[in-house]
Protein backbone atom coordinates (compact mmCIF):
# COMPACT_ATOMS: atom_id res chain seq x y z
CA UNK A 1 0.00 0.00 0.00
CA UNK A 2 1.44 3.34 -1.01
CA UNK A 3 0.31 6.82 -2.06
CA UNK A 4 -0.04 5.56 -5.64
CA UNK A 5 -2.37 2.72 -4.57
CA UNK A 6 -4.74 4.99 -2.63
CA UNK A 7 -4.94 8.28 -4.54
CA UNK A 8 -8.03 9.45 -2.62
CA UNK A 9 -6.31 9.15 0.76
CA UNK A 10 -6.45 12.59 2.42
CA UNK A 11 -2.85 12.32 3.67
CA UNK A 12 0.44 11.26 2.12
CA UNK A 13 2.14 8.17 3.52
CA UNK A 14 5.48 9.71 4.39
CA UNK A 15 8.14 9.45 7.07
CA UNK A 16 6.85 12.70 8.55
CA UNK A 17 3.25 11.41 8.68
CA UNK A 18 4.31 8.18 10.42
CA UNK A 19 6.73 9.86 12.86
CA UNK A 20 4.20 9.60 15.71
CA UNK A 21 3.54 5.94 14.96
CA UNK A 22 7.13 4.92 14.28
CA UNK A 23 9.65 7.27 15.88
CA UNK A 24 12.98 6.96 14.15
CA UNK A 25 11.75 7.09 10.54
CA UNK A 26 12.63 10.77 10.03
CA UNK A 27 16.00 10.39 11.76
CA UNK A 28 16.95 7.47 9.51
CA UNK A 29 15.44 8.54 6.17
CA UNK A 30 14.71 12.28 6.42
CA UNK A 31 11.46 14.24 6.30
CA UNK A 32 8.67 13.67 3.78
CA UNK A 33 10.09 10.48 2.25
CA UNK A 34 7.48 8.14 0.76
CA UNK A 35 6.56 5.09 2.85
CA UNK A 36 5.09 1.88 1.46
CA UNK A 37 3.36 -0.73 3.61
CA UNK A 38 3.01 -4.43 2.88
CA UNK A 39 0.15 -6.13 4.75
CA UNK A 40 0.54 -9.88 5.09
CA UNK A 41 -2.21 -11.75 6.94
CA UNK A 42 -0.71 -14.36 9.23
CA UNK A 43 -3.92 -16.34 9.86
CA UNK A 44 -7.43 -16.37 8.39
CA UNK A 45 -9.80 -13.86 10.02
CA UNK A 46 -12.18 -15.10 12.70
CA UNK A 47 -15.77 -13.87 12.93
CA UNK A 48 -18.03 -13.70 15.95
CA UNK A 49 -21.72 -12.89 15.53
CA UNK A 50 -23.56 -10.69 18.00
CA UNK A 51 -27.13 -9.35 17.98
CA UNK A 52 -25.84 -5.78 17.49
CA UNK A 53 -22.98 -6.44 15.09
CA UNK A 54 -20.29 -8.80 14.01
CA UNK A 55 -16.79 -9.07 15.40
CA UNK A 56 -13.90 -9.70 13.04
CA UNK A 57 -10.54 -10.63 14.50
CA UNK A 58 -7.39 -10.93 12.44
CA UNK A 59 -3.62 -10.87 12.67
CA UNK A 60 -1.20 -9.38 10.18
CA UNK A 61 2.36 -8.31 9.62
CA UNK A 62 2.76 -4.65 8.62
CA UNK A 63 6.12 -4.14 6.94
CA UNK A 64 7.07 -0.49 6.41
CA UNK A 65 9.48 0.32 3.54
CA UNK A 66 11.31 3.54 2.73
CA UNK A 67 13.45 3.70 -0.45
CA UNK A 68 12.82 -0.06 -0.94
CA UNK A 69 14.49 -0.76 2.41
CA UNK A 70 12.56 -2.51 5.16
CA UNK A 71 12.43 -0.05 8.05
CA UNK A 72 10.45 -2.22 10.47
CA UNK A 73 7.96 -5.07 10.60
CA UNK A 74 5.15 -4.74 13.13
CA UNK A 75 3.23 -7.91 13.94
CA UNK A 76 -0.34 -7.07 14.92
CA UNK A 77 -2.28 -9.89 16.56
CA UNK A 78 -5.87 -10.27 17.70
CA UNK A 79 -7.01 -7.02 16.04
CA UNK A 80 -10.69 -6.91 16.92
CA UNK A 81 -13.12 -4.85 14.82
CA UNK A 82 -16.86 -4.53 15.29
CA UNK A 83 -18.71 -4.14 11.99
CA UNK A 84 -22.36 -3.84 11.07
CA UNK A 85 -23.82 -5.72 8.14
CA UNK A 86 -27.02 -5.17 6.21
CA UNK A 87 -28.29 -7.19 3.27
CA UNK A 88 -31.08 -5.81 1.16
CA UNK A 89 -31.91 -7.84 -1.93
CA UNK A 90 -28.46 -8.32 -3.52
CA UNK A 91 -26.70 -5.34 -1.90
CA UNK A 92 -24.43 -6.11 1.05
CA UNK A 93 -23.64 -3.02 3.14
CA UNK A 94 -20.73 -3.11 5.55
CA UNK A 95 -19.72 -0.42 8.02
CA UNK A 96 -16.84 -0.50 10.49
CA UNK A 97 -18.22 0.48 13.88
CA UNK A 98 -15.17 0.34 16.11
CA UNK A 99 -11.63 -0.96 16.60
CA UNK A 100 -11.73 -2.73 19.95
CA UNK A 101 -8.18 -3.85 20.75
CA UNK A 102 -5.04 -5.55 19.46
CA UNK A 103 -1.56 -6.63 20.50
CA UNK A 104 1.63 -5.74 18.67
CA UNK A 105 5.37 -6.26 18.62
CA UNK A 106 8.16 -5.33 16.24
CA UNK A 107 10.94 -7.18 14.50
CA UNK A 108 13.58 -6.37 11.88
CA UNK A 109 13.77 -2.72 12.97
CA UNK A 110 16.46 -0.50 11.51
CA UNK A 111 14.86 2.62 13.03
CA UNK A 112 15.56 1.96 16.69
CA UNK A 113 13.44 0.87 19.62
CA UNK A 114 9.73 0.11 19.27
CA UNK A 115 7.22 1.14 21.94
CA UNK A 116 4.11 -1.07 21.61
CA UNK A 117 1.98 1.09 23.93
CA UNK A 118 2.73 4.28 21.95
CA UNK A 119 2.11 2.45 18.67
CA UNK A 120 -1.30 1.27 19.92
CA UNK A 121 -2.23 4.75 21.17
CA UNK A 122 -1.27 6.40 17.87
CA UNK A 123 -2.95 3.65 15.84
CA UNK A 124 -6.19 3.96 17.87
CA UNK A 125 -6.31 7.73 17.31
CA UNK A 126 -5.61 7.18 13.61
CA UNK A 127 -8.37 4.57 13.44
CA UNK A 128 -10.90 7.09 14.79
CA UNK A 129 -10.04 9.31 11.83
CA UNK A 130 -9.70 6.52 9.27
CA UNK A 131 -12.86 4.53 10.07
CA UNK A 132 -15.32 7.27 8.98
CA UNK A 133 -13.19 7.86 5.87
CA UNK A 134 -13.19 4.14 5.00
CA UNK A 135 -16.92 3.85 5.67
CA UNK A 136 -17.73 6.90 3.53
CA UNK A 137 -15.39 6.42 0.60
CA UNK A 138 -14.96 2.66 0.35
CA UNK A 139 -17.95 0.99 2.03
CA UNK A 140 -20.84 3.46 1.59
CA UNK A 141 -22.22 2.01 -1.65
CA UNK A 142 -22.00 -1.59 -0.51
CA UNK A 143 -21.17 -4.64 -2.57
CA UNK A 144 -23.49 -6.08 -5.18
CA UNK A 145 -23.87 -9.82 -4.76
CA UNK A 146 -24.68 -12.09 -7.69
CA UNK A 147 -28.38 -12.53 -8.45
CA UNK A 148 -28.08 -15.52 -10.78
CA UNK A 149 -26.35 -18.82 -10.23
CA UNK A 150 -25.40 -21.39 -12.86
CA UNK A 151 -27.96 -19.91 -15.28
CA UNK A 152 -30.78 -21.79 -13.56
CA UNK A 153 -31.40 -19.98 -10.28
CA UNK A 154 -32.24 -16.34 -9.66
CA UNK A 155 -32.34 -14.73 -6.21
CA UNK A 156 -35.21 -12.23 -6.10
CA UNK A 157 -34.77 -11.17 -2.47
CA UNK A 158 -32.29 -11.82 0.32
CA UNK A 159 -32.01 -10.61 3.90
CA UNK A 160 -30.30 -11.66 7.07
CA UNK A 161 -30.53 -11.02 10.78
CA UNK A 162 -27.64 -11.00 13.23
CA UNK A 163 -28.14 -12.97 16.43
CA UNK A 164 -25.88 -13.99 19.29
CA UNK A 165 -23.41 -16.53 17.82
CA UNK A 166 -25.17 -16.98 14.46
CA UNK A 167 -26.42 -15.25 11.35
CA UNK A 168 -29.92 -16.01 10.01
CA UNK A 169 -30.15 -15.72 6.22
CA UNK A 170 -33.30 -15.72 4.15
CA UNK A 171 -33.44 -15.91 0.35
CA UNK A 172 -36.22 -16.02 -2.20
CA UNK A 173 -35.06 -18.20 -5.09
CA UNK A 174 -36.68 -18.42 -8.50
CA UNK A 175 -35.82 -21.07 -11.07
CA UNK A 176 -35.19 -19.60 -14.51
Amino acid sequence: MSNEHIPSLPVNLTTTYFQGLLPGLVERYGKDQNVSIILNATVAPTTIFHADGMGVMFSTNLTFYVHDERAITVTVTNMDFIISLALNSNLLKVQIVELKDFDCQASNSVIGDFNAAEFKDFFNVGARVAIPFINTFYLYNGFALPTQFFGVLKITDATFEQHENYLKASISPEFI
